[in-house]
């Protein structure tokens, strides 16, 4: 306990900058990691209205002067909104939508920056027995999601949507890094789901379709993916206890 008292305030200090190496520099610097960050969520029940929004950073500016120039250095984001709106006595429409990305900011150009959740002093980055802390969509990575439901007293369907472009910032390191060489998942599905007294059967399909998979694709654009695109059809069914 004598230990975790003394540090209370540790996350106030100052870190110094282990991050701040281009991702090709493979010197080790040992040292504390640092990453702060702002976010904000806003219900509005009377509207049927609800936002988030989450905004960090994994290096601290060095001055006011440095924050004002280039605040996006080094940063991430995530944005979600839903929307909910009455479609007749007992039915309801709502919309979904998010926007993330830890990918590199363009004042990479400029100064060196490490890529989100990796980290120079804890070498696996941060993990949590094997699982990754914090967005799902890895180091590196942007995504978007949107889903749209007609929800009625006992029964709700809807279409989803999504995007995730992965290890962006791994990309950029080839040699080979041409305008469509990204890898990239896009994934359009169908949900629905009907309730009971007790019980809520659920499926949801996903067709899925990953472009250049794990930048397999070397060559050029013109090759129609060479073998390194990817389909997959996915359908989940679930059943769920009410009130158990």
């Amino acid at each position: 306990y004598g230990a975790a008292a003394a540090s209370v305030f540790d996350a106030f200090t100052n870190t110094g900058h282990p991050n701040a190496r281009t991702l090709a520099d493979s010197t080790m610097t040992p040292g504390p990691d640092q990453i702060f960050s702002l976010f904000g969520h806003a219900s509005l029940p009377r509207y049927g209205l609800e936002t988030y929004i989450e905004w960090g950073r994994s290096d601290f500016p060095v001055s006011l002067r440095d924050f004002i120039e280039q605040p996006i250095h080094s940063r991430g984001y995530v944005v979600g909104t839903q929307w909910v709106t009455s479609a007749g006595s007992e039915s309801r429409v709502r919309v979904q939508g998010e926007v993330a990305s830890v990918e590199q900011s363009s004042s990479y150009r400029f100064r060196p920056q490490g890529s989100f959740y990796t980290s120079r002093a804890v070498i696996q980055g941060y993990t949590h027995q094997g699982q990754l802390v914090g967005s799902g969509l890895g180091p590196g990575s942007s995504g978007a999601w949107f889903a749209a439901d007609f929800m009625h007293d006992r029964w709700q369907a809807g279409v989803t949507w999504s995007r995730v472009r992965f290890n962006n910032d791994a990309f950029f390191l080839q040699s080979y890094a041409s305008r469509c060489g990204h890898d990239v998942i896009v994934a359009p599905g169908a949900r629905a789901s009907v309730s009971a007294a007790r019980f809520r059967i659920s499926a949801e399909l996903s067709l899925a379709s990953r472009y250049n998979t794990f930048f397999q694709n070397k060559s050029s654009c013109e090759d129609g993916g060479n073998g390194s695109d990817r389909s997959n059809t996915n359908f989940s069914v679930t059943l769920a206890s009410l009130g158990w």
